[in-house]
């Protein structure tokens, strides 16, 4: 299990949150390990990659904020708007 989590694909992974039936793993057990190897809920992790791909995206594209927002995960342009400004102004 921790060998699955600790590969460089946990993105991947994580974006196929709730469709984890391939990985013969339930969902209970995704989250517990997720919790002791990163010491946050797998909902944390998720966010936190979504937004470390939304800084990159941000930086280096020329792509309006409601693209990315879509791109990472987000389809709700205000949604995405807050969770910017709770993490740049925590």
């Amino acid at each position: 299990m921790n060998i699955i989590l600790n590969q460089p694909k946990l993105y991947c992974l994580l974006r196929s949150f709730y469709t984890i039936a391939p990985l013969h793993i339930g969902k209970t057990t995704l989250c517990s390990t997720i919790k002791k190897d990163y010491d946050m809920s797998a909902n944390e992790l998720l966010q936190n990659l979504r937004l470390q791909k939304a800084k990159q995206l941000l930086i280096n594209s020329d792509l309006p904020v409601s693209e990315i927002a879509n791109m990472v995960g987000v389809p709700d342009y205000n949604s995405f708007s807050t969770l910017l400004m709770n993490v740049l102004y925590d």
